[in-house]
């Protein structure tokens, strides 16, 4: 019975390992008036699992698309059991385009003319 303990707490440990975010940025960001990524504080904050989604999982990415003439923020943290979190669409400013609870057929028009899609964070 030791053993099984034994044996069951190494994997516990083992698969709780810490999980590493990485900003995949260029040098030439060149978006929503800023020249890094890093002056978006809203986006920090987001990615940082601070405000609404706290919760951010393994395989969460976040990336810039032209969408509308705009440059937008795709948040994706497919992962996420609640619903609210799962895919959200945001502004240069980090103002809410879309929400996870919008309707498919908004979210069907920004999948099919998404442009320029560009990976700025991923964990």
């Amino acid at each position: 019975m030791k053993n099984y303990i034994i044996i069951l707490l190494s994997i516990i440990l083992i698969s709780c390992k810490e999980t590493n975010s990485s900003f995949i940025e260029s040098d030439n960001f060149n978006a929503c008036g800023v020249s890094s990524f890093s002056q978006l504080n809203w986006a920090q904050d987001l990615v940082a699992g601070k405000g609404a989604c706290s919760q951010i999982y393994s395989g969460a990415k976040l990336t810039m698309y032209d969408y509308m003439g705009v440059k937008v923020f795709y948040f994706e943290n497919l992962a996420s059991s609640t619903g609210s979190c799962n895919r959200i669409l945001y502004n240069c400013s980090g103002m809410i385009l879309i929400s996870a609870n919008s309707e498919q057929s908004i979210w069907t028009d920004f999948e099919n003319n998404k442009t320029n899609g560009k990976l700025i964070w991923s964990i």
